[in-house]
């Protein structure tokens, strides 16, 4: 119960809680129940319990990670959506605060995570559009301050360099767009005759709006 974890707390110092920082995006669809429910089946049948801490759009990354910080509220956590010289990186390092970040950093220093290899995936998808007889590609990028933008765009820019195709990068949406805001865009984009006519997505919302 609530009142035991306290309890045990007062005792140990613990209290066996691991904390998921969620963010409210929804470039990949069912990203938050499958890092949920990965977490829950990693923590059965330990005296572990998760709670999931949000991370409102308006505010600072690192709130809530400070929050946690200054008020003890768990033994570790799981965050997402790193930046290349992510602040809660460098305050939980310095706090000697176990974590796990869920995407890379450039900060030169070793900490644990866990990541998709954004790079190959943009080579592989560049690849695939060019065997398809695809020439005008497009990669829709997350926002740039984020790390994954750097990987995507670069593992992009060097397959179409091989392939000697045409390239380009919206810049009036990106992975945080809404459906609207994609579906929109595209229907101008498609009147002029430069338009691509292949299409890179690492989301979810992204490439349904595009199929749409």
């Amino acid at each position: 119960s609530d009142l035991d974890r306290a309890a045990r707390h007062l005792r140990t110092g613990r209290t066996n809680v691991i904390s998921v920082v969620l963010d409210p995006h929804d470039e990949l669809l069912g990203f938050s129940t499958s890092i949920i429910r990965g977490l829950t089946q990693a923590l059965r049948d330990t005296s572990y319990h998760l709670v999931i801490t949000p991370h409102f759009a308006e505010t600072s990354s690192i709130e809530p990670i400070r929050y946690m910080l200054r008020n003890r509220m768990a033994d570790g956590v799981v965050f997402s959506r790193t930046e290349p010289f992510d602040p809660r990186v460098e305050l939980l390092l310095e706090n000697d605060f176990p974590f796990v970040s869920h995407g890379r950093t450039l900060m030169g220093k070793t900490h644990p995570f866990v990541d998709y290899d954004n790079a190959a995936f943009s080579r592989l998808a560049v690849e695939r559009l060019v065997s398809k007889g695809r020439r005008r590609l497009a990669l829709i990028l997350p926002p740039e301050r984020f790390t994954f933008h750097r990987y995507l765009r670069d593992g992009f820019l060097e397959a179409v360099h091989a392939a000697g195709v045409e390239w380009e990068f919206p810049i009036e949406v990106n992975l945080d767009s809404s459906s609207a805001e994609l579906y929109a865009w595209l229907r101008d984009r498609l009147e002029h005759r430069s338009a691509p006519d292949g299409f890179v997505c690492a989301g979810g919302v992204a490439a349904l709006s595009i199929m749409a």
